[in-house]
Formats: structure tokens, sequence, C-alpha cells
């Protein structure tokens, strides 16, 4: 049976260069579904942790989600349909603030069966 692509999930980290706050997470999590042309089902929600901020936005395509620690920014994307990855790095970077050095890591996973990565 052939391998179907089913998504991507995109997982990247890096360091922003301010503590973000509430509202600039907010934001990346209402125009990065934006920008993927992502329908919003519920969210996007920010809420403030022992250690940083958590959020998250459900879509119908599966979520974005946040999480920081300190300066530290972890970001994860996936969607159900593939979509191209640097347009969202570069709102990453442009909304989060992310330190162009050290470069951000960043892995992605093409879902679906079969798929090779």
């Amino acid at each position: 049976m052939p391998a179907m692509e089913r998504g991507c999930h995109l997982l990247f980290e890096g360091l922003s260069l301010h503590l973000l706050s509430n509202l600039e997470a907010h934001t990346f999590l209402v125009e990065c579904p934006r920008l993927l042309r992502l329908t919003i089902f519920s969210g996007p929600s920010v809420y403030p942790t022992e250690y940083g901020l958590a959020g998250i936005v459900l879509v119908a395509e599966s979520h974005v989600s946040l999480h920081t620690v300190g300066l530290e920014v972890y970001g994860d994307v996936f969607s159900c349909r593939p979509f191209a990855t640097e347009p969202v790095m570069e709102l990453a970077h442009e909304l989060l603030f992310l330190d162009r050095k050290p470069k951000p890591r960043q892995q992605v996973l093409r879902r679906g069966w079969g798929q090779k990565d």
C-alpha cells in the first residue's frame, strides 16, 4: 500500500529576545491558524504557569500550542493537511521575537501511515 501524507507536524524551540506576554502568545495562536487557513474550534487560551506561559488553540485540523520557560519558547503546530513550515517559522520570529542566533531548532514530521520524515 503506498504511503499517504495525512499532514504535517512542526515542532520548534528557540529563545525569545524578551519574556513573552500573554497578549504576544495569544496573538501567535490566532495568527498561525489564520496563516495556514485552519479552522479554529476553541481558543486560543493562554495561561500563566509556574515557569512561564502555556497556550493552545484547537483547530478542526488538529492544534497549535505554545509553552514558555523563561526566554525558552516551545511551539507545536499540527495539521492533518500538509503545510509549508517556513512561513510559520517567519511568523514565530516576528511575533515571538525568536533570536536568530542561536538559530531555533525545528523538527518536521510528515504524518500518515508509511510516511518517512
